[in-house]
């Protein structure tokens, strides 16, 4: 099933690019225990191989054991991924390496170790642990004529890498990608797929695209859906596990005003996608949407809007920014069952209150506790949930 919400007074046209031919990708071998030397990173001067070791290159060894994880920063504005998984906290960040860029990973209190070098600009990275207890990676990079998509599988212990999936190359410059496990084995991931012909608003229109791909533990991989969008470059993504029924994908993206698809899809091409009303939500163009879940398991969309209207004039003040912004909601029962009015994008947060850790919110019809956090709340709240 698949629903789309465009919230725009007028929808531009979308100009249809042709994207660049394939070209090769740069992606060295994965390290082994004592890898090889980049060039970039610990090649010695031959004409100066006595030189003191504050003056040569340092070698990639000597990276290595200097990289530390990254402090929690909410200004850091380079990859990183934090995820407890059996073995003990995993990080992953990245380090440049001349036009290449290293992902490294510290599991515990153990060593930096280099999961891959890639070509370009690591802008995106994701990690879960999948349902066997083995690591999957995925990570988009910016080129000179697109971006690069691509997935690889880890042991628990990082002592083991796969090579790398390569799931996108060109389009774009910046692409995103979105990572679940999946109850079937393996992972599902999403990211920016080539352009695709479209209708929007009854007429003709080359639009964004999201594809959503099932890959096994033995790297064999199928398409599940491709989701098109009207909007600009580089869709932002997102998938929601929807326990052992399937997974629900959003595809958002702004031009004019910000525009939203999901489709449910199947866990694999064997299986029925089951039915669910994914709820809907927009807001400013320059402000992503967050896609949560509900401590019941509730779907929940929360976007940030400007205060209009005679169905906001109830919405929650912000406390901090701009005050006349508003908090929208969009709310599904676990069982796919509308809680805000079914497509309505303008349900207004009229109250937010703790339950210990969690926010809870209130609109009219009901409340909704959020399992998680969200990044929209702190500038409707004065003090955050502890």
């Amino acid at each position: 099933m698949k629903r789309t919400v465009a919230i725009a007074a007028l929808a531009i046209a979308c100009t249809k690019k042709t994207p660049p031919p394939p070209e090769p990708v740069v992606d060295a071998a994965v390290a082994s225990a004592r890898p090889a030397p980049s060039a970039s990173a610990s090649t010695a001067i031959a004409a100066d191989a006595a030189a003191p070791a504050a003056e040569r290159p340092q070698t990639l060894a000597e990276i290595l054991e200097e990289a530390k994880p990254p402090v929690p920063d909410e200004n850091r504005v380079e990859p990183v991924v934090r995820i407890d998984t059996a073995k003990g906290a995993l990080v992953l960040w990245t380090l440049p390496d001349g036009d290449k860029t290293m992902i490294v990973a510290a599991l515990g209190s153990g060593s930096t170790k280099i999961i891959r070098r890639t070509s370009g600009e690591v802008t995106e990275l994701r990690a879960v642990e999948r349902s066997d207890g083995e690591l999957a990676i995925a990570w988009s990079s910016r080129l000179t004529d697109g971006h690069v998509a691509a997935v690889t599988f880890a042991s628990a212990d990082l002592a083991r890498l796969s090579s790398p999936i390569q799931l996108a190359l060109g389009g774009t410059m910046d692409g995103h990608v979105a990572l679940v496990k999946s109850p079937r084995g393996g992972v599902v991931v999403a990211y920016a797929g080539p352009p695709a012909k479209c209708a929007f608003m009854g007429h003709s229109e080359t639009c964004v695209t999201g594809e959503v791909k099932a890959i096994s533990a033995d790297g064999t991989s199928e398409i599940l859906g491709t989701i098109k969008v009207d909007g600009g470059a580089s869709p932002d993504l997102w998938l929601v596990p929807l326990e052992t029924r399937g997974v629900l994908a959003y595809v958002s993206s702004m031009r004019g005003g910000r525009t939203i698809t999901s489709s449910t899809l199947p866990w694999s091409t064997k299986e029925t996608a089951i039915t669910f009303e994914a709820p809907t939500c927009g807001g400013l163009a320059g402000i992503v949407p967050d896609i949560l879940r509900g401590s019941a398991g509730e779907v929940v969309c929360l976007d940030i809007d400007a205060r209009y209207g005679a169905k906001l004039e109830h919405c929650l003040h912000a406390v901090k920014d701009d005050r006349e912004r508003c908090l929208r909601i969009g709310v599904s029962g676990t069982d796919g069952t509308p809680i805000t009015p079914k497509n309505a994008w303008d349900t207004p947060v009229t109250r937010i209150d703790c339950v210990g850790k969690n926010a809870r919110l209130s609109f009219p019809g009901g409340t909704v506790t959020l399992a998680t956090p969200s990044s929209h709340l702190g500038d409707f709240m004065k003090n955050t949930c502890k």
